[in-house]
């Protein structure tokens, strides 16, 4: 199974970090209260099941797809935007293919889904 990361990294001290509450830092150490002077905003993010077009999948998707097998870029990307609306700021596309169709598929995302979203 491939995977195409859109998303950073969130650490859990920044999900907590504007709380003033103990936080884990990099090291898993406890460190003290924070400075409620700094506001961060949190990171929503969540992985998404997709199946490009003309691609065949190698493994049902252990989850819901993002849009149908046969799905355009435009219906992908309006699944997209339907999911940052309601609060999504990263998404992980996890794409149920064969090694050699991943390069097809990045370039299909890239050239086809991405343009949309911006």
């Amino acid at each position: 199974m491939s995977a195409i990361r859109t998303d950073n990294h969130c650490k859990s001290d920044e999900l907590r970090g504007s709380t003033g509450k103990y936080a884990d830092n990099d090291a898993g150490h406890l460190q003290g209260p924070r400075d409620s002077s700094r506001t961060r905003a949190a990171t929503l993010a969540s992985a998404a099941f997709l199946t490009p077009p003309g691609i065949p999948a190698i493994a049902a998707a252990p989850g819901r797809l993002l849009a149908a097998d046969d799905a355009s870029a435009a219906q992908v990307a309006d699944a997209l935007r339907r999911l940052a609306d309601a609060g999504l700021t990263a998404c992980t596309l996890w794409l149920p293919i064969a090694a050699e169709h991943v390069e097809r598929a990045m370039e299909w995302l890239a050239a086809e889904v991405m343009p949309q979203l911006t």
